[in-house]
């Protein structure tokens, strides 16, 4: 790794984030997981790279391996946003709702106008049947979305967070919820196929899609020749 200045090292990651991303379009994990390993061991102390790597992990199902990533992140910054939500989506699906709960209401406590943050946390009251809390959470996200001045069911917004953490369960509640409240829309086909597709489930992203679909191949987890996943439509790490 570099010894120079800080912008040779931030030029360094850059590099290794580019090359992580190369493999992960050609499904070789091992090579990616090098790669992000590599910007670790150069800046050990950066969230960041740890939550990079968590994420990564996640999506290609290596819980343990995502679990530690995610841990150091929040131990090294206990109010990451984005650490906070992964992880409680993760051990959702892992059904530790009890933990979950802990990291997703530390994400609305820690970035209590983050509209993400109350979506999934929304979304967990829902699986939960808790219907009060989900009423509030559904009421913080109108208030927040009033604000700025945008409008997007918070249904859709925690969908599309969790499809690309392999958290079918939580997106189809999700969609199920939508359908009911809102009806269909292409925005949530999508979505919803792009959460079949990210856990190989083919077949049902051609049924979501329509019969008109071209045939359907693994993808990866973070590839998609036809633009049905897009790993950078998730939201990002500035919150």
């Amino acid at each position: 790794s570099p010894t120079g200045s800080e912008s040779e090292m931030a030029k360094y990651l850059s590099n290794e984030m580019r090359l992580a991303s190369e493999a992960q379009l050609l499904l070789d994990f091992a090579l990616a997981s090098s790669h992000l390993n590599t910007r670790i061991v150069a800046v050990p102390t950066d969230p960041a790279l740890w939550y990079d790597y968590g994420l990564v992990c996640v999506r290609y199902g290596k819980v343990d391996k995502a679990e530690e990533c995610l841990r150091e992140a929040l131990m090294l910054d206990p109010r990451y946003t984005d650490a906070l939500l992964t992880y409680g989506v993760l051990l959702c699906t892992l059904d530790r709702f009890a933990d979950a709960e802990t990291y997703l209401t530390g994400a609305t406590n820690f970035s209590p106008d983050n509209v993400l943050a109350w979506s999934v946390l929304m979304l967990f009251f829902d699986m939960e049947s808790r219907d009060m809390e989900r009423r509030a959470a559904v009421k913080k996200v109108l208030q927040l979305e009033k604000g700025s001045g945008t409008r997007r069911s918070p249904y859709l917004v925690a969908a599309e967070f969790c499809c690309d953490l392999l958290a079918i369960q939580l997106v189809e509640r999700a969609a199920t919820q939508q359908m009911v409240k809102h009806g269909d829309s292409q925005d949530l086909q999508m979505i919803l196929a792009r959460a079949y597709m990210n856990v190989q489930q083919f077949d049902r992203a051609r049924s979501v899609l329509g019969p008109d679909t071209a045939p359907l191949g693994p993808p990866g987890p973070t590839a998609d020749k036809a633009g049905i996943l897009d790993k950078d439509k998730r939201c990002g790490r500035g919150m």
